[in-house]
């Protein structure tokens, strides 16, 4: 069943890489990322929205442009203009093609830096957030073992609920690290909020072990 769910939630994400890669311009991509990043400045502040975009940059070139990944999508999708010039029937053939191709890579990039962006706005709420989930989770643990003390019911509809609940908040940040429309900063710790009550009920509720 955990795999089930794993690969439901794996599916929809490559859906979300297919739509956004496909049917969505490199145009239309910075549109929205330029709208959110006014968000980002409005949110925290010049300074720190500066800070964001320095930290992106970073990660994205050791990651993305440095190891190479960027340039063997091109290398895989795209022939160079020496490959091109050496076998005339390619070039005549699949020109049109190559032009779509190089479009939709350099829309893939595009949505994959500002996805760069959000993972580093994520990373720098979770040391605050962090703290109130190791809370949730002793808390539930506790909740747990005083039901099981005062012979308490442990609601298997509740921990059913609430499972899929948690696998599906874990999935988040990777639907988030492409949506292709502005989202605000503030969503990451509405997310853990969220996350945290559904781990608390899923916890609280976890059914005693044979």
């Amino acid at each position: 069943m955990t795999f089930r769910r794993f690969l439901i939630w794996f599916l929809i994400i490559l859906v979300e890489v297919v739509i956004v890669t496909v049917a969505l311009s490199s145009d239309t991509i910075s549109r929205a990322a330029s709208r959110e990043r006014e968000m980002v400045v409005s949110t925290f502040g010049e300074e720190m929205a500066s800070s964001i975009i320095k930290r992106t940059d970073v990660v994205y070139k050791r990651y993305f442009f440095d190891s190479g990944w960027i340039k063997g999508s091109y290398e895989a999708f795209v022939p160079s203009r020496d490959e091109l010039s050496d076998s005339r029937s390619l070039a005549d053939m699949g020109r049109p093609m190559f032009k779509v191709m190089d479009q939709k890579l350099r829309t893939f990039w595009t949505a994959v830096y500002y996805g760069t962006q959000r993972m580093t706005i994520l990373m720098m709420w979770l040391p605050y957030l962090m703290p109130f989930v190791v809370a949730v989770i002793v808390d539930g643990m506790a909740t747990r073992k005083k039901r099981q003390f005062n012979y308490e019911y442990a609601n298997p509809v509740v921990f059913g609920a609430m499972s899929h609940a948690v696998l599906a908040l874990i999935s988040f940040p990777f639907l988030y690290f492409l949506l292709p429309f502005p989202v605000n900063p503030l969503v990451s710790p509405i997310w853990i909020g969220v996350f945290c009550l559904a781990l608390f009920a899923m916890i609280s509720h976890t059914q005693r072990l044979a």
